[in-house]
């Protein structure tokens, strides 16, 4: 079967947005840290779609994970919908009230990283995507999580309304057509037949 589809199959929107997520997330908390001196006293580290054991989780680790999209508009050329992106952040301290000071520190940094509305289409030219949402967080009970680093762990949702762009499939030349077809009723109900 010959291939249909002309050129390189381009990088999906779903996946520039997680990149530009994890971008803005290394790039705002740097210049916290920067700026609030000695107040942030911690090394971050920003991941992507990464598996972190609880024993080799740093001060702070921070860790943009997609996790899925669902489609309301569609066309032959581009689908638009809401894709959900997690924010998982892993923090560790002396204590279990230390580890979790800290995670509820970035846990509300990073929500207003983006509900700020410079980030509402995350950095990217206008028109493909429609916004950006922190729908929700969660926080794992401190008593169903026991190690010697004294975990924490956080998850943001954040939806992104993205657009995703595809191609128009433009056919085949249609050489000649000397074919009719015909609606004849038959015992099964009305059916398209050939009439050559």
């Amino acid at each position: 079967m010959p291939s249909v589809i002309a050129g390189i199959i381009p990088k999906q929107g779903f996946e520039i947005c997680r990149d530009a997520i994890g971008a803005i997330i290394l790039v705002e908390l740097t210049n916290q840290k920067t700026s609030q001196g000695n107040a942030f006293p911690e090394d971050i580290i920003v991941l992507a779609e990464s598996l972190i054991p609880a024993d080799a989780v740093d001060q702070v680790s921070i860790n943009v994970l997609l996790d899925s999209a669902n489609y309301s508009q569609q066309t032959q050329i581009d689908s638009q919908g809401r894709t959900l992106y997690f924010i998982d952040i892993y923090t560790s301290g002396i204590n279990s009230a230390d580890s979790a000071f800290r995670r509820d520190k970035f846990l509300g940094m990073i929500g207003y990283i983006f509900r700020s509305a410079q980030y509402r289409l995350l950095g990217q030219t206008p028109g493909w995507i429609g916004g950006t949402y922190v729908e929700s967080f969660a926080t794992l009970d401190p008593s169903k999580k026991e190690d010697t680093n004294f975990t924490s762990f956080a998850r943001i949702q954040l939806a992104v309304r993205i657009q995703e762009e595809g191609q128009a499939w433009t056919g085949v030349p249609f050489e000649i057509n000397n074919t009719s077809v015909v609606l004849t009723e038959t015992e099964k109900g009305y059916q398209y037949i050939f009439n050559n």
